[in-house]
């Protein structure tokens, strides 16, 4: 069923619960903006679904899609540590299935004992979804780096993402990169598995490495590739140049090498691990400032809940909590960007839910 209302300047047509779709007609230009289907139906309470989806991202049609593809020559001959890209937090945390127990390898044992409650599995799911996109969104939207963590199933032995709680197994989401990969060969993306849960053996991890490079037959950038030894300094051109898309990363377990994975600490990352808007967006700051620019790094913006933020009934889960935060990221961004400052690979959570990726594509226009 669908509904519409108009107004002099603006028709919106929403589509229950599931599908927000807004179309503005601002001076005789269609601007569409939209988010995917609504992934908070039975997560949010009633008075956040009527206002999820409000501060909907905006999307040049077919823009995000390619926006490496249109970058100026001389962008794309930049060291990759020069480049401004958008990623997400905890990327596959867009579903974790709440009929399955903690995943038995989290550091809280507070939280493990907890959630190995049936009945407190839904509570602990409204903490630990991070994203409202799956990775195919996401991709469509823009982002290129992607944030992963793996577990082994103890029951099944089978690769799950994981954030807490159990995700999907792993297939799906190397499926869609993989094929969006294929119709977007222009795009370079980076692929990131730093937490890593359950791998006994040499064996196990070296399995998930297998899995993984097979999703990509040719398209995963190596050692090999070229004389330069630090990956800050290779450029997408180069990357392109060589038919290659996937910068893959990994934690690499038992001292095990591959000449396709690259070691996940090559990326310095910054977790600011703050509860509150103001001291995150500080942490941020004064790291744009002071990191190396000739080093890849990742700016993480979310906030760090504390028990007390996550018992409080103003907030009841992480999407209600880091809502503020949400919307004031693209001003704060466009702020740090007047200021001269430029991150590498900047990540939020639920980035369909503002302008994040387009305010961190701008920084390539400096």
């Amino acid at each position: 069923m669908l509904a519409c209302t108009s107004s002099k300047n603006k028709i919106e047509v929403e589509k229950s619960e599931e599908v927000i779709v807004r179309v503005c007609l601002i001076r005789n230009s269609i601007q569409i903006y939209y988010s995917c289907p609504n992934p908070f139906v039975g997560l949010m309470d009633s008075d956040e679904l009527s206002t999820c989806g409000n501060n909907l991202q905006k999307i040049p049609e077919g823009l995000l899609q390619d926006w490496m593809k249109n970058l100026p020559e001389q962008v794309k001959q930049l060291p990759l540590a020069s480049l401004a890209i958008p990623g997400s937090h905890d990327s596959a945390a867009y579903y974790l299935d709440k009929k399955l127990p903690l995943h038995p390898f989290h550091h809280n044992l507070f939280v493990r004992t907890l959630t190995s409650l049936p009945f407190a599995r839904g509570f602990a799911r409204k903490w630990a979804i991070t994203q409202n996109l799956t990775i195919k969104r996401q991709l469509e939207h823009g982002i290129r780096y992607f944030d992963f963590r793996v577990v082994v199933c103890p029951v099944t032995g089978n690769f799950r993402f994981c954030h807490a709680l159990y995700g999907k197994e792993i297939g799906q989401d190397l499926e869609d990169i993989a094929q969006f990969a294929a119709n977007h060969p222009q795009e370079v993306l980076l692929l990131d598995f730093n937490h890593l849960y359950g791998f006994a053996n040499e064996e196990k991890f070296e399995q998930l490495i297998t899995i993984v490079t097979s999703y990509f037959p040719g398209k995963i950038w190596s050692i090999e590739d070229s004389e330069k030894t630090k990956i800050e300094t290779i450029t997408i051109s180069e990357i392109l140049a060589k038919n290659r898309q996937i910068l893959l990363f990994a934690k690499l377990l038992f001292n095990k090498t591959f000449p396709q994975v690259l070691p996940t600490k090559v990326l310095r990352s910054y977790w600011p691990n703050k509860n509150k808007k103001e001291s995150v967006n500080q942490f941020n700051f004064n790291t744009l400032k002071s990191k190396d620019v000739n080093q890849m790094s990742v700016i993480q913006c979310i906030m760090t809940p504390r028990m007390e933020n996550v018992i409080s009934p103003r907030n009841r889960s992480l999407y209600r909590y880091e809502k503020k935060l949400m919307q004031d990221l693209p001003e704060w961004l466009d702020k740090t960007r007047s200021s001269g400052l430029k991150p590498n690979i900047i990540i939020a959570d639920f980035i369909g839910e503002n302008t994040f990726v387009a305010n961190v594509i701008a920084y390539n226009e400096r």
